[in-house]
């Protein structure tokens, strides 16, 4: 099945009384007080999306070109990490941002985000970009957080490779261009509609909440 039709079943099956925001970001490497955030890009369940390559003050190395097909070339002239990331928490809090082209778009909710969820997101994505907010002075905001690679290790045991693109070929979703952020989000997305109806079989029920309960170490 292909994420976009994953995707629009997920978006009417939601609970929309809470918001719950995917996210992804690419960085230059794994060191997060080093390293920078390249892009970084994240979709609703009400329909709103975000979504901004970022300018770096280092090199790239050549091997996240190979991994990410971002060029350096790609980066120059995008905005900075800072404005990016003031710009992403005003999404998570609900505020009106611009948009790619730079004009103010009016979101469809203005809720502010309850539940944060990505792909391996604890150990990496979460402290990434916290490292990223603290060294900008942004106040990132406090969130929910379900991690899919967690709630797979927790449901689905006997698998070898809780990667993302394994993920895929579990559920036989038709993912393309892997490494880049707003095709990672639509993948965890629907790598997670499809882990919700595994715990539905298994325990009936399946909310943001259950599933933060059974998969996050205290």
């Amino acid at each position: 099945m292909s994420l976009e039709k994953e995707n629009m079943f997920l978006r009417s099956n939601t609970n929309r009384q809470e918001r719950i925001v995917w996210f992804d970001i690419e960085t230059t490497g794994f060191n997060i007080f080093h390293n920078e955030i390249i892009e970084l890009s994240a979709i609703d369940n009400l329909g709103n999306s975000f979504s901004s390559l970022i300018s770096i003050t280092k090199g790239l190395p050549k091997k996240i070109t190979e991994i990410t097909n971002i060029t350096f070339e790609m980066l120059k002239g995008q905005p900075s990490e800072q404005e990016v990331l003031t710009r992403f928490v005003k999404f998570l809090n609900g505020d009106v941002v611009p948009n790619l082209d730079y004009t103010v778009r009016p979101m469809r909710s203005m809720k502010k985000t309850k539940w944060l969820i990505g792909h391996n997101i604890l150990a990496f994505d979460i402290p990434f970009i916290k490292a990223q907010c603290q060294k900008h002075n942004i106040d990132f905001p406090e969130t929910k957080l379900i991690d899919t690679m967690r709630m797979a290790q927790f449901i689905l045991p006997e698998k070898y490779s809780y990667a993302l693109g394994a993920l895929c070929e579990i559920f036989a979703l038709q993912s393309a261009g892997a490494h880049r952020a707003m095709n990672d989000v639509l993948a965890t997305q629907a790598i997670y509609n499809s882990l919700c109806t595994l715990y539905r079989h298994t325990y009936d029920k399946c909310s943001p909440q259950f599933i933060c309960e059974l998969t996050t170490i205290q």
